[in-house]
């Protein structure tokens, strides 16, 4: 197995249970990202992630942003951004 390595240039961010009791929070660039998740939460979250790339290559700097839709209730919210929007 040969394995090809691209570079990234991908970025985290997020909040804090404590970030978001500020009056006006802004996210924070988180190293690592752990996701704590079934295997059919997974193929969910690769799912929005394929289609929400091919809406970002399709709108190019147009698509600003994209929030994953599930039960938001008791789970953390998942966003996709566009480095390059306009």
């Amino acid at each position: 197995l040969k394995v090809i390595r691209r570079e990234i240039e991908m970025e985290f961010f997020g909040y804090t249970e404590e970030l978001l009791q500020v009056d006006s929070p802004q996210p924070a660039k988180l190293p690592e990202v752990t996701i704590s998740a079934s295997p059919s939460e997974l193929r969910a979250i690769a799912n929005f992630l394929l289609a929400s790339a091919d809406d970002m290559e399709t709108e190019g700097s147009k698509f600003e942003h994209e929030h994953f839709e599930f039960d938001p209730v008791d789970n953390p919210a998942l966003v996709v951004s566009n480095p390059d929007a306009a």
